[in-house]
């Protein structure tokens, strides 16, 4: 299975959720832990969408969102995790 041929339903958007790093290492080389990512926007990029959904909801492949935090599904293809979230869990778009 290809992650093209994934058609969500209507009402729901694929994308693929932004990889927030536990740790960041200074120059000096003390690292930093993430302790508050759970509290951090979700970013994700729309990888499909349903039907229509850009005429109506201005949400389309390729678009950066922000989504509420619990909400959505998790689907694992090959190693990489997807998410599908309803339309209504789509808080904002980034403008690139």
């Amino acid at each position: 299975m290809n992650i093209k041929d994934i058609q969500p339903i209507t009402g729901y958007v694929l994308i693929k959720p932004e990889v927030i790093e536990d740790e960041k290492k200074t120059k000096s080389g003390l690292i930093i832990v993430n302790k508050s990512k759970d509290k951090l926007p979700q970013k994700g990029e729309v990888i499909a969408v349903a039907g229509d959904l850009k005429k109506y909801i201005g949400v389309g492949v390729g678009d950066t969102i922000i989504y509420k935090m619990w909400d959505g599904n998790d689907f694992d293809l090959d190693g990489v995790k997807y998410r599908f979230l309803q339309v209504e869990d789509i808080l904002a778009t980034v403008k690139k």
